[in-house]
């Protein structure tokens, strides 16, 4: 049981700096400052939940809260890019969730 943590735990930390390098190489190193700015009021949360992801949906929402254009361009790319894998679109949508506040 010890191992399987252990293994979780690596396997987390390699998401998150995975994630980190896919954000910085899409222009986006600073998420926080890249999503500032955003009119919330309305926004759905939900939209950042793993389970729920939906692409299209989130993008649009984001577009609405006045996300810029190239934001919005580099945010899609990385999505897109792990969208098919669980753990670093968890990674990415939390990370999304944090620079907003949420």
């Amino acid at each position: 049981a010890a191992d399987a943590a252990g293994d979780a735990a690596t396997a987390a930390s390699g998401a998150a700096a995975s994630v980190t390098e896919m954000l910085s190489g899409a222009g986006l190193g600073d998420l926080s400052q890249s999503l500032s700015g955003l009119n919330l009021d309305g926004f759905d949360a939900s939209l950042l939940d793993p389970a729920k992801f939906n692409l299209d949906g989130l993008m649009t929402a984001l577009g609405s809260a006045g996300l810029s254009g190239e934001a919005a361009t580099g945010l899609r790319d990385v999505l897109t890019r792990v969208a098919d894998t669980p753990e670093m679109l968890a990674e990415v949508l939390n990370q999304i969730k944090s620079a907003l506040g949420l």
